[in-house]
C-alpha cells in the first residue's frame, strides 16, 4: 500500500531553501526558482519569511 504522503515542500520552504542557498540575496533566489527579484520580495512579504542579515 502507496498511502504514503509525499512530502512536497510548500511555497515557503521553497522560497526559504532558495534564499539560503543564495545567501539571502533575494535577486539571486530569484533567479533559482524562475522568479523575478519583485516576485520574490512579494512572496517574502506574504509568506512572512524574515530575512536574515548577514
Amino acid at each position: 500500500d502507496d498511502s504514503e504522503p509525499t512530502a512536497e515542500p510548500s511555497e515557503r520552504e521553497r522560497v526559504i531553501a532558495a534564499l539560503e542557498r543564495a545567501g539571502w540575496v533575494q535577486a539571486r533566489a530569484a533567479r533559482l526558482l524562475g522568479m523575478t527579484p519583485r516576485q520574490i520580495a512579494y512572496r517574502v512579504q506574504i509568506l512572512n519569511i524574515e530575512m536574515k542579515q548577514i
